[in-house]
């Protein structure tokens, strides 16, 4: 109880009174502890404020300030504290404004031992669960705050893909988080590492966590000591790649190049590591909104590094300095992501044909180089995600994957490209689905082997589906697209080939063999089979049908 031991002052005019109060019981036993008597309001008040009491017992009518003046002055300076009111008077006005001062207690004179027993007693409770309630708060605070930089990296990434509909979102979650950014210009760099099959290729886990926290300190190092301070953001992309959310007053940016940052960064990284840097690099925006699309100009920028090499600072700007406006604009980098996904599912050579020509349907007179290696590298580049969300790459279905990018060059004519694109397109579909093939076709034979074995019980979609740690709406999906039925037809079957064959070797009776086969109901079982053997089972048997 010491833990939550409560002071108490007791105020009243009348020295009896306070002893009275004071020895009523033993207080400490209780958890209360007095730590101090006045005698009258005044001195309550100045009591209060050195002692700063969580409990005042005190009489009302007393001199120079009465109990309710007192503790309406005390409330400005102690708000949360806990007042219990005595007096000689059961006077109604008297406990309405006990009341409308938020009393916990009005007792009458001379007090019971037992009533303010009760009375404090109530007191103690809600403090102790107000002491915890704080208690619990300070431990929420304290986890956000060891989680600020956690939130913070999260607050990053989601301006980068795009997250936020509202610039006031966003500034009110930076001030919140206490984040870096701040009004101004931004730009953002995509960093990339080579030399994975080195220091990032390490087997221990550890090792590979530490080399990545030591390259994150590094470049944040190396921004601090080229004199951005604390305008820039660092998050982590995945295990190669690192973005930089580079932001400067109108001011900063005119002594500011990304071309030198750039460089000590390529140099730093070597230095220390041993490992090679490529940067893609955005063009500039005030507006924090568009950061996302500052991040997906950087990315394209550094798809180019399979044809321009590694080690080199890619500016979307110069990819893209001779590329019309509407060239750019009809590149719809998220239809085209999506329109892929679905065609590497279906296969549809028609389809594939009519999405590439669409692609290169600009006048050919007018599209440049850039533009087509743009168009080219960026959907190989959304196949080699596809591939690896599903644990695949193109090394597995080509020989060597940068051989891909190497015939964007070998080609001549647009033509030629294509044609290249939509063949490349059909074979990695075609990979896929026969991958996809053999894969449906163990679950099917699973799922036939389990009913062949389990047809008697009491099956359900669901049931079956556990069995293949499948949904039931997907199992049943491929169960139909493999077999033509589904689940619970093929289910049927299978019980009515059984109970033919008991009709015809057994003296059972028609409700036992409905029994053996899976069916309850011997009157449905009776209409499943006339469904599906177009007579009853006593038919069956009586005919003599093989």
């Amino acid at each position: 109880m010491d833990h939550y031991a409560l002071k108490l002052l007791i105020v009243d005019d009348k020295p009896a009174e306070r002893e009275g109060i004071r020895d009523i019981f033993n207080w400490d036993s209780i958890g209360i502890h007095i730590v101090g008597e006045a005698e009258n309001g005044r001195e309550g008040i100045e009591k209060a404020k050195q002692l700063l009491p969580d409990i005042i017992i005190t009489d009302i009518v007393m001199p120079q300030f009465d109990g309710f003046k007192m503790i309406e002055e005390i409330r400005s300076f102690l708000p949360d504290i806990k007042v219990i009111f005595m007096s000689c008077f059961d006077n109604f006005n008297f406990v309405k404004s006990a009341i409308d001062l938020d009393a916990m207690g009005y007792v009458l004179k001379p007090v019971i031992s037992g009533e303010l027993l009760a009375t404090v007693s109530k007191v103690t409770g809600i403090h102790i669960r107000e002491l915890e309630r704080r208690k619990e708060e300070e431990d929420l605070l304290r986890r956000l705050r060891e989680s600020l930089p956690i939130l913070r990296e999260q607050f990053y990434k989601d301006i980068l893909i795009g997250k936020f509909e509202s610039s006031d979102e966003v500034w009110d979650k930076n001030k919140f988080l206490d984040a870096r950014l701040m009004p101004g210009q931004f730009i953002v760099m995509m960093t990339e590492l080579d030399g994975s099959g080195g220091k990032l290729g390490e087997s221990s886990e550890i090792s590979k966590q530490l080399l990545h926290m030591k390259i994150a300190e590094c470049i944040e190092k190396i921004c601090m000591e080229s004199g951005l301070g604390s305008s820039f953001c660092i998050t982590s992309v995945d295990k190669a790649r690192f973005a930089l959310i580079l932001n400067h007053s109108e001011d900063s940016a005119k002594d500011f190049t990304t071309e030198a940052l750039a460089d000590k960064l390529k140099s730093g990284i070597h230095s220390q590591f041993g490992l090679v840097l490529t940067i893609g690099v955005s063009s500039s925006t005030t507006d924090i909104l568009h950061i996302g699309r500052r991040y997906q100009e950087a990315c394209d920028a550094l798809k180019f590094k399979s044809y321009l090499g590694a080690n080199q600072t890619i500016n979307y700007a110069d990819i893209y300095s001779d590329s019309s406006p509407n060239e750019l604009n009809t590149f719809n980098a998220v239809a085209v992501q999506n329109e892929l996904k679905y065609l590497l599912k279906t296969g549809e050579r028609s389809d594939i044909s009519k999405f590439v020509d669409e692609l290169f349907h600009h006048d050919r007179d007018e599209m440049n180089r850039q533009y087509i290696q743009f168009v080219c590298i960026s959907v190989i580049s959304y196949i080699q995600i596809h591939l690896i969300e599903l644990n695949e790459s193109l090394s597995s279905i080509f020989d060597n994957e940068f051989i891909v990018f190497e015939k964007i060059s070998q080609m001549h004519t647009i033509p030629e490209l294509q044609q290249w694109l939509k063949s490349l397109i059909e074979s990695v579909s075609l990979h896929l689905n026969s991958k996809h093939h053999k894969k449906n076709k163990k679950v099917i034979d699973t799922i036939l082997a389990f009913m062949e074995e389990h047809y008697f019980e009491e099956l359900s979609v669901s049931s079956i589906a556990s069995k293949v740690y499948l949904s039931p709406c997907y199992t049943n999906y491929i169960f139909r697209k493999e077999t033509g039925e589904t689940l619970m037809e093929h289910l049927a079957g299978t019980r009515i080939e059984e109970a033919k064959k008991l009709l015809k070797g057994s003296l059972l009776k028609v409700y036992e063999i409905s029994e053996k086969v899976g069916y309850k109901n011997n009157s449905y079982f009776s209409t499943v089979f006339k469904e599906r053997c177009g007579m009853t089972p006593l038919e069956y048997r009586d005919r003599g049908v093989i």
